[in-house]
């Protein structure tokens, strides 16, 4: 996933990284992964979990997209 940060940084984090641990497994299923929400900044997934921006910014890879808007 590639996601935007308010200062303008943008990375792709892998969410795959995740589903070993025992409460990401069902977001293997597609559509449990798409299944999400930004609430107070924290991306959170309908089957109650979710993960901390600052984990995301820390472990993300930084990239640069030119010429594109993913605002």
């Amino acid at each position: 996933m590639i996601l935007k940060f308010n200062n303008g940084k943008i990375v792709y984090f892998n969410f795959s990284m995740l589903f070993k641990y025992k409460a990401f497994e069902k977001l293997r299923d597609m559509n449990k992964f798409m299944d999400f929400k930004i609430e107070n900044g924290v991306l959170e997934w309908g089957i109650g979990v979710d993960i901390a921006p600052e984990f995301i910014y820390e472990h993300g890879i930084g990239i640069h997209i030119r010429n594109e808007s993913i605002d």
